[in-house]
Order: C-alpha cells, then sequence, then structure tokens
C-alpha cells in the first residue's frame, strides 16, 4: 500500500514538474502540427481533479503565422469515472482572458484545419460532434475579458471582438455572448449574438436558443428563434427581419443574389429542414410598394437554387428602375446613394446610368422567381396598370420569360435575358406591344382630349456592357413602330408644320382633333446608332416624316421633322422642327429653310397605310 501511496505520489509531482510540460507541449505539438506552449500546469488530484494551464499558446498553420490561442488561464475539471466510458464530463470551466485568432487564407485554408496532418485531421474529426449528445458535458462555462479576431481573405471579412459569458439569475446558467466589429468588402459590420448556455447545447429535446443582430453599412439584419440542432442549424424555427438601403447589398452579408432595389424593410419566418431553408409569410414594403410571398433556398444539389413566389398589390412602377441601375423617383422613397444618383444624371442630361450591373452574382446561384403586381401605379405618361414575370436564372444567365405588362389597355409581352457567363455581359429584349391606346401617353396634358389611337411595337435589341449605358451604348436591332387609326392633337401637327396661323387658332381657341390615317417607321441600330430615315406619320391635315439619328452611347439625338401640308394656308414657314440635344432634355428649333412666311398650296396627298404598316414604304 505504501508502495501505490508512493508511485501516485511521484505521478502527481511528475504530472505538475517542468519536464512532463516540457514532453507534453512536443508530442502535442508534432500530433496537432503546430507549437504548443504552457507556461505552467497544476493539477489538484480527486475523482474530478482540477487542472490549472498558465499561459497557453497554441500556434498557427504556419511557422511565421500569429497564434491562433492564447490565454492567461485555462482552468477545468474533469470527471474521471465517465472517461472510462469514453464520455468527457467537464463540471466546471474557466477561461481567463483568452485571445482567439480565426483565420482563412486566399486559398479558402482555414487556420483551424488540421488538414495537412493525417493524424491531428482524423482525430479532430473523430472528436467533433456531430449529435448534440456527443458535446462535452460543461455543467459551468466561464469566459472572462475574451477576445477574438476573424479575417476571411475570400469574403474580405475582418472582425475583431470581445466573447464572453453572461450568469443570469439562475447560477450556472451562463448564456454565450458575442460582440464583433469590423469591415466586410470595405464596409463597417457589427456583429451581436447571444445563445443559450453551454450545458444547453446537449439538450437534444429542447431547442436552443439563438438572438442574433447584424449591422453592415446602413443594412441591419435580426434572427430570434431556436433551433433543434445548433450544430447543423437544423430544424431552425426563427423570426427574420431584413432592412436596408438597396436589398442588393445582402449579398455580400446573406451570400444570396438580390435585386436593386429602393429602402426596403420585409420580415418573415425562417425554417430548416435539411438542405432547405424556406423563408414564409413574407411581408413588407421595398420603395413605395407592397410585398408578400415565399421564398425557399436548396442547398442539396450542385449549385444552390432559390424558388420565389412573390405578390406586389400595389407596386411602384418606378420602385423597379433601380434593376437597371436607374434611381426611382427621388420625391418618393429613395435612398441617400440613389438621390445622388438622379441628381447626377439630371446635371448631366443623361438617361441611362453607368452603374454596374453586377451580373456575376449570378453565377453564384439557379433561381425561379414568379412576380405578380396586381395592380400598378405609374406616373400619368407611362400608363401602366399590371405586371407579371418569372426571372430564371440557369448557369449564370438570367431570362425574363414570361412577361407581361398591362398598359394602356393593351400589352407588352416578350422576353428579356441578361448572360453573366460573357464579358462583359450581354442583354437582349424581344417585346411586342399590342393595342396600345396612344392617348393615355398624354394624361395629364391639354392634349389628351384630342389624341387617340392605338399603336404596336415590335422590338429585337442586345448590347453587351457592364452597365445599362454601355449596353445601350453598343446595342445592335432593330424596331418597327406603328399606329393605326386614332388622332392626333391639332397643336402637335401644326407645331411640327409650323403653320403660325392655325397654331395661333388653336393656341388662343379649344385645341382641334386631327384625325390619324396611320403611322409607321423603323429604327435601325448598329453599335448604339439608332436611324429613323423613314418615320411617317399620315394625318387628314398634314403627313410628317421624322428623319435623324440617336447615338446611345453619347446619350443625344438629332433629328427633324417635316410636315406637308393637306390643306391651303396662307402663312407657312418652310423650315422643318429640329431637334438637337441630350435625349433627356433635347433643344427644339426651326431647322434649316425658308425663315420667312409663305402661302402654302396644302398639295400633299395620302400614304398608302396598308404599305407604310407592313414597313414597305
Amino acid at each position: 500500500m505504501l508502495l501505490i501511496v508512493a508511485i501516485v505520489a511521484g505521478l502527481a509531482i511528475y504530472i505538475g514538474s517542468s519536464g512532463f510540460r516540457g514532453q507534453m507541449e512536443q508530442r502535442a505539438g508534432v500530433a496537432l502540427g503546430r507549437e504548443i506552449k504552457i507556461g505552467d500546469l497544476q493539477v489538484d488530484w480527486s475523482w474530478a481533479p482540477r487542472v490549472r494551464l498558465r499561459d497557453v499558446l497554441l500556434g498557427g498553420a504556419a511557422k511565421d503565422a500569429p497564434p491562433m490561442l492564447q490565454a492567461q488561464e485555462i482552468q477545468f475539471r474533469l470527471r474521471l469515472p465517465p472517461l472510462l466510458r469514453g464520455e468527457v464530463v467537464l463540471p466546471e470551466v474557466k477561461l481567463t482572458k483568452p485571445d482567439l485568432a480565426l483565420a482563412i487564407d486566399e486559398k479558402g485554408v482555414a487556420n483551424w484545419s488540421f488538414s495537412k496532418n493525417p493524424t491531428a485531421a482524423a482525430a479532430s474529426e473523430v472528436a467533433a460532434p456531430e449529435e448534440r449528445t456527443e458535446a462535452p458535458v460543461i455543467g459551468e462555462l466561464v469566459v472572462q475579458d475574451g477576445r477574438f479576431k476573424y479575417q476571411d481573405d475570400v469574403k474580405d471579412l475582418q472582425l475583431e471582438g470581445k466573447l464572453a459569458t453572461a450568469i443570469g439569475e439562475a447560477e450556472k446558467t451562463g448564456n454565450i455572448r458575442l460582440e464583433a466589429n469590423g469591415r466586410l468588402q470595405g464596409k463597417p459590420l457589427t456583429v451581436r449574438f447571444e445563445g443559450g448556455s453551454v450545458l444547453a447545447l446537449r439538450e437534444e429535446g429542447k431547442p436552443y436558443p439563438i438572438n442574433l443582430a447584424a449591422q453592415y453599412g446602413e443594412t441591419e439584419v435580426t434572427v430570434d428563434g431556436t433551433a433543434q440542432d445548433p450544430f447543423k442549424l437544423e430544424a431552425a424555427d426563427l423570426d427574420l427581419t431584413l432592412k436596408g438601403p438597396n436589398l442588393a447589398e445582402v449579398f455580400p452579408l446573406l451570400g444570396v443574389p438580390a435585386p436593386r432595389t429602393p429602402p426596403y424593410e420585409v420580415s418573415g419566418h425562417l425554417l430548416r429542414e435539411g438542405d432547405k431553408w424556406q423563408f414564409t409569410g413574407v411581408q413588407g414594403r421595398v420603395g413605395d410598394s407592397d410585398l408578400a410571398g415565399d421564398i425557399t433556398i436548396d442547398y442539396g444539389g450542385e449549385k444552390p437554387r432559390l424558388t420565389a413566389d412573390l405578390v406586389s398589390d400595389n407596386l411602384d412602377f418606378d420602385d423597379l428602375a433601380p434593376l437597371v441601375g436607374a434611381p426611382p423617383d427621388t420625391e418618393e422613397t429613395a435612398s441617400a446613394e440613389q438621390r445622388e444618383l438622379a441628381a447626377q444624371l439630371r446635371q448631366e442630361g443623361e438617361l441611362f446610368p453607368h452603374v454596374p450591373l453586377n451580373a456575376d452574382v449570378l453565377q453564384t446561384m439557379d433561381m425561379v422567381v414568379k412576380l405578380d403586381a396586381r395592380k400598378v401605379r405609374a406616373e400619368d405618361y407611362l400608363p401602366i396598370t399590371a405586371l407579371a414575370g418569372t426571372v430564371t436564372v440557369e448557369g449564370g444567365k438570367a431570362v425574363v420569360e414570361p412577361f407581361t405588362i398591362a398598359i394602356a389597355g393593351g400589352s407588352l409581352e416578350g422576353a428579356l435575358s441578361l448572360d453573366s457567363t460573357q464579358d462583359p455581359s450581354v442583354a437582349a429584349a424581344d417585346l411586342k406591344m399590342r393595342n396600345v391606346d396612344f392617348k393615355a401617353f398624354f394624361k395629364g396634358t391639354r392634349y389628351f382630349d384630342t389624341t387617340g389611337g392605338k399603336i404596336g411595337a415590335d422590338i429585337d435589341i442586345s448590347g453587351q456592357g457592364r452597365s445599362l449605358a454601355e449596353v445601350m451604348g453598343t446595342s445592335n436591332g432593330k424596331a418597327f413602330l406603328t399606329m393605326d387609326g386614332g388622332a392626333i392633337s391639332g397643336l402637335l401637327v401644326e407645331a411640327a408644320g409650323l403653320d403660325l396661323v392655325e397654331a395661333l387658332v388653336l393656341y388662343i381657341g379649344e385645341d382641334a382633333r386631327v384625325p390619324i390615317r396611320c403611322a409607321a417607321g423603323s429604327i435601325d441600330l448598329a453599335e448604339g446608332v439608332a436611324k429613323f430615315d423613314r418615320f411617317i406619320m399620315d394625318t387628314t391635315d398634314s403627313v410628317l416624316y421624322f428623319r435623324g439619328q440617336s447615338s446611345l452611347r453619347q446619350q443625344t439625338l438629332v433629328m427633324d421633322i417635316f410636315a406637308d401640308a393637306k390643306d391651303f394656308s396662307i402663312l407657312d414657314v418652310d423650315a422643318p422642327v429640329h431637334v438637337e440635344g441630350k435625349i433627356r432634355q433635347p433643344a427644339i428649333s426651326i431647322g434649316e429653310g425658308v425663315p420667312i412666311p409663305l402661302i402654302e398650296a396644302g398639295d400633299a396627298e395620302n400614304i398608302s397605310c396598308d404599305l407604310l404598316l407592313q414597313g414597305k414604304l
């Protein structure tokens, strides 16, 4: 017996010696492939011995890398009998001033990975808990003055913060708390997390509480709820709220591609079953539009796949402008960045913005998104009442088809596409407009009551670029516009013909209604230059000829409108109306011709409408 006591006493003394620490550091360092240092080791022996480690250091994956873990002290108690059954039971764990540095390099390799050391990798894989019941039993966890750093070179993410446990009213029920500040892709990022206690991690039948709040720039994300398995986040049952100036900015934070939008706030219920995340009961506003529906992301395939079925009972049409990089109506809901862009476009007279389309995000996830806008509000001159479309993204190519807009009693239908697999991206539109009421475009003006008719169009264009301005500036294709019957304001016709007498009468009295027999013309696009040399409108009063071209790259327009009168006038200026300048705000003047009023015989004849509408004139 004395011999056994002497052996145990000698073993205890040896374990506390510097020689034992040195051997442990060396063997553990070889096993893990890391430098390990322990300044002091003490063991208070019992059936649950207390172990104190001081000045602990665990090195980084590379020799010149900073330490992954440093701690002033790590103290724990370990129950010996359960250890014989392969169970780890730690009644107490206390970490004093732990400093944790986690990093992922540009190749995507984490510094906590032991893949370069097969023995350590196998051990870590075995030790890692796959189920809640496999986690170590920790009765009480105390973290004092903990700090951590996290850097991900792949995502351009840097975080630094505090890690601690907070003891509640009930003893030994400390919740895990984490607060961090940093930057993600150059923007400030703040993260606050609070979970249940470490002991609650093992309680298999009890959902684990999760509360998370993150702010990325002006984007705010809050998550509150539970997960049945916190290690795998399985059976997650969470409330999610997203709020920010632009929905596209959630991509760096959540990894989910989203379109550009005006300021928004949406919330819903987030569920996870297996590889599927479901965001159900979505409700909120995007700009001045309401939005509702369900979204599902399936991570089970080779590439994540998102499906969404969205409905808007009241859609403000200008809220769709950010989809192509343009600002919404800045007199309504718009972010500071969008207001600045709108002011810049007005100042420069630009119509197409140079904002990047960011089409590359289409390659991260396949998608099928349906949107049904049952009621659309738009400006008076853009009489859209409803729209519906399905966006399908496969292999980095987005196609909007079917695509239907109800506009002024008619429709605009067809397909839109954006191919991000080409560099730069290629955008295309193949659209048909039918039976659209012409007068609806003049709502709110004095020309509304004297204008009418149905218009149509066939548009087939494509362009290549990194912004809408570049796409339009390189566009090729053709558009054919028609109008059959109806009427046009006499003021518009007489202004084009510059018939001073009739225009004066019209301005003084009621505006006249000049019947339109037909109108049609082609616009040919080549390398961003749109030419319209034979665009004709035949009215009972005159035949109008529109000739000119527009440089979509420079966003400028040069056009002359000639008028051949069909009636006699004693005072007429034999010169065209000349339009020139930026497309957004061109200047209108009298073009080259006879600058003095002449007698107009009015001998122009009717145009063959059948040939005109067939594009044969």
